[in-house]
């Protein structure tokens, strides 16, 4: 079973976040792959607006909201 992300992997991925959004993400569970997907879902080409969730599993979806809430770069609106 995949380990779910540190503090530490998530500032790797991201850079500076906030420790909130940093609780905000370990509480979805989500691994290293998932969160490095969901930023690179949400960092791609702007074109895809909702299609980049489409294929996604729950948990990277919901770090893509977060992401998304956080208004992190690289996290684009729609």
């Amino acid at each position: 079973m995949p380990r779910q992300i540190t503090a530490a992997e998530i500032r790797a991925i991201l850079g500076h976040v906030d420790d909130v959004l940093l609780v905000e993400i370990t509480r979805t569970g989500a691994t290293a792959a998932d969160v490095l997907e969901a930023f690179t879902r949400l960092e791609g080409d702007e074109a895809l607006g909702k299609t980049a969730r489409g294929g996604a599993s729950d948990t990277v979806r919901a770090v893509m909201a977060l992401l998304l809430a956080a208004e992190l770069p690289g996290a684009e609106r729609e």
